[in-house]
């Protein structure tokens, strides 16, 4: 890939393509300053090796509120061996959200119960949660009147938290 050149603040990897064009028309305040990212719900080659490059400014995630979306942002931290932020992916959110049934419920409790020691550690009372619950997820999109307002701030205290170390 070579050199990048920008001015961002930070990079937001969006789990989802519909969530990804909310913040992106929606959340000006957020574009403006952070480069967004649709990570094509999953920690594909491609975006790893475009955030390896990235290594000067933070990197914060919003994922599904499910199991997987847990393996995802910390398969992503495993293999970029840095610091990511997960945003908007709360025990509390998932609580207040709506609730679907994965494809395979049992696998998915089972991932979540695996998450809940080897997960990023900023997820793992999100995984337990969502084991307590017998795996059941909860998906960005239902969650937006919560999130998409107070997301801005999220990011600015991770810039807060930057300059400072």
């Amino acid at each position: 890939m070579g050199n990048v050149q920008h001015d961002a603040r930070g990079v937001l990897v969006i789990e989802n393509a519909d969530t990804f064009q909310q913040v992106c028309m929606h959340c000006p305040e957020i574009t403006d300053r952070w480069l967004c990212v649709w990570g094509k719900g999953s920690a594909t080659s491609g975006v790893v090796a475009f955030l390896e490059l990235m290594s000067d400014v933070p990197i914060a995630v919003w994922g599904d509120l499910d199991a997987y979306g847990i393996q995802i942002v910390t398969n992503l931290a495993e293999r970029l061996k840095r610091d990511i932020t997960p945003v908007a992916m709360t025990a509390d959110l998932y609580t207040a959200g709506t609730k679907y049934k994965p494809d395979d419920l049992d696998d998915s409790k089972r991932v979540a119960e695996k998450m809940v020691t080897d997960g990023l550690p900023a997820l793992q009372g999100l995984a337990q949660a969502i084991a307590d619950a017998d795996g059941l997820g909860c998906e960005q999109e239902t969650l937006y009147d919560k999130v998409l307002p107070a997301l801005a701030g999220q990011l600015s205290a991770i810039e807060r938290s930057r300059r400072r170390k």
